[in-house]
């Protein structure tokens, strides 16, 4: 069994906020529309966003795209790829299947490209989830959860500047803090780019945790940005909330995020 991660004691179930408001400026965004899949495909078989680029000849927006196909010693699976079943916008969705997962810790792994920001400057992210629908007395959702890591970088992803911001969202929850198989949640959560940040990478891993029960079941995601923004007043951000860490990372975050090109 891998080490617990530290990010696994920080959990930020209180990140389901209101969306940004009118006046943020989104500068990046992506939907998981390509490449376009006719059905759910999985990564292997072509379903991987990290593959094609918009506009042509750019960078792909999504770096890198690694699933668990086959977890030894019965661990189960996580599988991922892109899905026509479920679209927020679009035509098309990432989706995650869980098959008897039984192996905590280890997940689907996801992440942009640096993506250019301002230093100083106040930043939220917003990736939209819901469930594939279960059977009845089921939760609404699989018991998984979503670590995210915001790296920061005065160059173009090989200099990392600044403290790193990690968090994790359990995708269960009671009504109203979970995704659901009825309507898109959004999973947002803010913070300041450090002095001397020009770029920033989001990476994402969905995983399970140690449980009595194998884990079965699919999410997905759609509509990933990134907004700058002025903190509202009276909001309690995640930068005061206290449910992030910032840090300049260890080597369990860096087995975590392991998602490269």
């Amino acid at each position: 069994m891998p080490p617990r991660p530290l990010l696994a004691l920080i959990l930020a179930s209180a990140l389901l906020t209101p969306l940004a408001p009118a006046s943020a400026r989104i500068v990046e965004a992506d939907s998981f529309e390509t490449p376009q899949v006719a059905s759910r495909t999985p990564k292997a078989a072509g379903g991987d966003p990290s593959l094609t680029a918009t506009p042509p000849g750019a960078p792909p927006f999504w770096q890198c795209l690694e699933d668990q196909p086959t977890i030894g010693c019965d661990g189960g699976s996580l599988v991922a790829g892109l899905s026509n079943e479920q679209a927020r916008s679009g035509t098309q969705a990432l989706y995650i299947e869980a098959r008897h997962l039984c192996a905590p810790f280890i997940g689907v792994q996801w992440a942009t490209r640096p993506l250019a920001i301002r230093a100083n400057r106040y930043y939220s992210v917003t990736l939209w989830g819901r469930s594939a629908p279960g059977l009845p007395g089921q939760p609404p959702a699989p018991p998984l959860y979503l670590n995210v890591r915001v790296s920061f970088f005065c160059d173009k992803g090989e200099q990392e500047t600044g403290e790193s911001v990690y968090l994790v969202i359990p995708l269960q929850g009671p009504a109203k803090k979970g995704i659901n198989a009825t309507t898109w949640t959004p999973l947002r959560f803010g913070f300041e780019a450090p002095s001397g940040a020009k770029y920033m990478t989001v990476n994402y891993q969905c995983d399970g945790r140690a449980s009595r029960e194998a884990i079965n079941g699919t999410v997905y995601f759609d509509d990933f940005s990134v907004s700058e923004e002025a903190p509202r007043s009276g909001e309690r951000t995640l930068a005061n909330r206290g449910n992030h860490r910032r840090t300049k990372g260890n080597a369990h975050s860096k087995r975590l995020f392991a998602c490269r090109s």
